[in-house]
């Protein structure tokens, strides 16, 4: 199995994500409730999570400053997976380039990047509907939740 070509196919779905802003910014899905904070279920020693009305959890690791990338931008990320039993799926060896958009990327990955900004770091935790509820060959199993940590290098706005 070619792990290398997952690097470049793992982010990918063809579900689409309905996103918003909140009034502090912060995008979120088009739910009810507010964000509430949890602790993570695969990691003990995340710092607790913020949740948001789609289900996605994340903890910023560190700060970004500017602005927010808007989707249809270009996005160059860092980013490892895990699954929930801890073993790492895949990571980029280098600075990865995506398309903000729901038919680029896990819904997840748009919701989460959409609010991040230049130079931060988040632990997210993903469930399976905003992930890959059928899983991805035998990289994924079928309906199952993932935990990822993701760095915003760069974006570039769409012209």
């Amino acid at each position: 199995m070619n792990y290398r070509a997952y690097a470049m196919i793992v982010p990918l779905c063809f579900t689409a994500c309905d996103t918003s802003s909140d009034s502090s910014g912060q995008n979120v899905s088009e739910t009810k409730g507010q964000p509430e904070t949890t602790t993570s279920p695969t990691e003990a020693s995340t710092p607790k999570m913020t949740k948001t009305p789609s289900g996605l959890g994340f903890t910023i690791l560190k700060k970004g400053e500017g602005s927010s990338p808007p989707l249809g931008s270009t996005v160059k990320v860092h980013w490892k997976g895990w699954l929930p039993d801890g073993k790492v799926f895949e990571e980029s060896a280098t600075p990865q380039e995506y398309r903000l958009d729901s038919n680029a990327l896990i819904a997840g990955w748009v919701e989460a990047l959409s609010a991040m900004k230049k130079g931060e770091r988040r632990r997210l935790h993903v469930p399976s509907r905003l992930g890959y509820k059928d899983g991805y060959g035998d990289l994924i199993p079928r309906n199952t939740d993932l935990e990822f940590e993701l760095e915003l290098l760069s974006f570039t706005e769409p012209k």
